[in-house]
């Protein structure tokens, strides 16, 4: 009896342990706030807004990390992700942070107000989302 739990202890020591590293995440906007300017105040004013149900790729290619709006061909590079499980990367007028672990991102939209121009053209907004492996 002995020699049977030695054997599939030997036995299950032999199997190789596999790691699977996540290489995609399709991300889903769910939240999204910032400023706009109200025309008839004259005045900057804090707003909830609409997310589009905006959908984000993250793709891993050589090592480094990669950003894509869904639908779209132009990627921003984002570099490694670090010990934490997490990276960030200036994207297009804006930052991205992505945590692996708890499968979350914020998103940063950083064009407006600071322009001196106080119409809506450009409105400062920040996005949370959650992440899905591909």
């Amino acid at each position: 009896m002995k020699n049977i739990y030695f054997l599939l202890i030997y036995s299950f020591l032999q199997i190789p342990i596999i790691a699977t590293a996540q290489d995609s995440y399709l991300c889903v906007s769910e939240a999204s706030g910032g400023v706009f300017y109200n025309t008839s105040q004259k005045k900057w004013e804090g707003t909830a807004f609409s997310t589009n149900n905006e959908k984000i790729i993250l793709t891993k290619k050589n090592g480094k990390w990669k950003f894509k709006n869904f639908g779209n061909s132009y990627e921003d590079d984002c570099g490694e992700m670090n010990e934490f499980g997490t990276f960030r990367c200036n994207i297009l007028f804006g930052e991205f942070l992505f945590n692996s672990k708890t499968k979350r991102y914020l998103k940063s939209y950083a064009v407006g107000y600071v322009d001196g121009n106080d119409n809506n053209n450009n409105t400062p907004a920040v996005t949370i989302g959650k992440c899905s492996p591909l």
